[in-house]
């Protein structure tokens, strides 16, 4: 047997320097790109997890919070007298009845029954009252036109100024909390 036709030579050209950088720097630049995306990812995973876990931190700190504020109002309420007007926030802060009235003091006792306000008889609607025009004007008179003065009166310049009668001390008016605040203010005595 004789032998065949000798193998065709194989291709020996290579790609250009230019090609083969290109190439090279492209595949670089893809795993890099894969490689930024993978890191990102997971910076952005550790964010969130980070961002759930501060929110429920701040949720727990609330709540303690909000316990310590509710056993404070709790503490101040059991220390001031049963009934009254106390139930309503006794009951909103899940608190005690309060002190026993029997375990004051005669004297708080006294301080207490003499400053607990008498429910009020319902009473017959008031019939309304005109309220008198600004300045004692009637209500015939036309309004001095915006821009001018009323007529002087009294001494010219130089003289006198006339003084303003000062307000006579009325009684003190009873605001709707005086109740309660006299209430603490005669237990804790702090408004003295």
């Amino acid at each position: 047997m004789e032998a065949g036709p000798p193998d065709p030579p194989a291709h020996v050209h290579r790609l250009p320097p230019v090609v083969r950088i290109a190439a090279v720097g492209l595949t670089l630049a893809v795993g890099l790109v894969i490689v930024a995306l993978v890191l990102i990812g997971l910076a952005v995973y550790q964010a969130d997890q980070y961002v759930k876990g501060r929110g429920e931190y701040r949720d727990q700190e609330n709540a303690r919070t909000n316990e310590r504020i509710n056993r404070a109002m709790c503490d101040l309420l059991d220390q001031l007298p049963e009934g009254g007007l106390l139930n309503r926030p006794r009951a909103k802060y899940g608190c005690g009845p309060g002190l026993p009235i029997d375990s004051l003091t005669p004297q708080e006792q006294a301080q207490l029954h003499s400053r607990t306000p008498a429910t009020p008889a319902p009473s017959q609607p008031q019939p309304l009252v005109p309220l008198p025009l600004p300045g004692g004007a009637d209500p015939g008179t036309v309004p001095p036109q915006p821009g001018t003065l009323p007529p002087r009166t009294g001494p010219g310049p130089g003289g006198p100024t006339p003084t303003p009668p000062s307000p006579e001390p009325s009684a003190p008016t009873a605001s709707p909390l005086s109740p309660v605040t006299d209430l603490v203010c005669g237990l804790v005595d702090v408004c003295n």
